[in-house]
């Protein structure tokens, strides 16, 4: 049997459920001592798009300085879908540091070392965070890292519609600490179509082809019997 998609094709025994039995556009059928039922699927993978937070960079007022103080400082932030944190943009002297993610019990989740050069950089983090509320990210030492404040709020929430929502910092809604300009990489979509059926005979040999919405499938089985198609329409 052989089958063209828009993705890739996996071949199952059952309806729903269950281990493929075989991936790729064509399924070579051992030898049957009965009828039996064979199920394609096409499944398409589209990658999840790049996304930027804001504030995307320490122009987000006017008033600012880099650290002197070894103050433990953090950003708190919400997330509604699962997601990985790329890269984070920070501003500082050349220093080592050690950036952290904390959940709302104040739990170490995530921890990514790094040399940070002078000038405005970008730290890869590759973090995957799921839904909640109330994390942290932080810097220990953060001395030398640039940070923003204001006598009003700054600008929060910093928000994406459905991922992420940067909601307040350790110095309350006037300060925006060191990482700016997240870049967050959400997740790839997977869809997959309804398995289309097809009984096949020991006795019997035909052929078919049938067209499912964007999804062929060609039935060249060395023992069919019968092509049943769910919608299927001839073409």
């Amino acid at each position: 049997m052989s089958a063209t998609g828009t993705g890739s094709q996996k071949w199952y025994t059952v309806p729903s459920g269950g281990n493929a039995v075989n991936t790729g556009t064509s399924y070579t059928i051992p030898n049957l001592a009965a009828t039996t039922t064979y199920y394609v699927e096409n499944e398409v993978t589209t990658t999840g798009a790049t996304v930027n937070s804001t504030p995307a960079s320490n122009a987000v007022s006017t008033t600012g300085s880099y650290n002197t103080a070894i103050t433990l400082q953090y950003e708190v932030f919400t997330v509604y879908t699962t997601y990985i944190t790329i890269r984070t943009c920070v501003f500082q002297f050349s220093r080592h540091k050690t950036f952290k993610l904390l959940d709302k019990n104040t739990n170490t989740l995530r921890q990514v070392s790094a040399s940070v050069p002078s000038g405005s950089s970008r730290v890869t983090l590759n973090w995957t965070i799921d839904p909640d509320d109330n994390y942290r990210l932080q810097v220990d030492n953060g001395a030398n890292l640039y940070s923003n404040t204001k006598t009003t709020n700054i600008g929060y929430p910093f928000s994406i519609p459905g991922v992420i929502s940067i909601t307040n910092s350790s110095g309350g809604h006037t300060a925006f600490y060191c990482c700016y300009d997240w870049q967050i990489k959400l997740p790839d979509l997977v869809s997959r179509s309804s398995r289309l059926p097809c009984d096949c005979n020991h006795q019997h040999c035909s052929y078919g082809f049938f067209q499912w919405s964007q999804f062929h499938v060609c039935i060249k089985c060395i023992s069919c019997y019968s092509h049943r198609f769910a919608n299927r329409r001839n073409i």
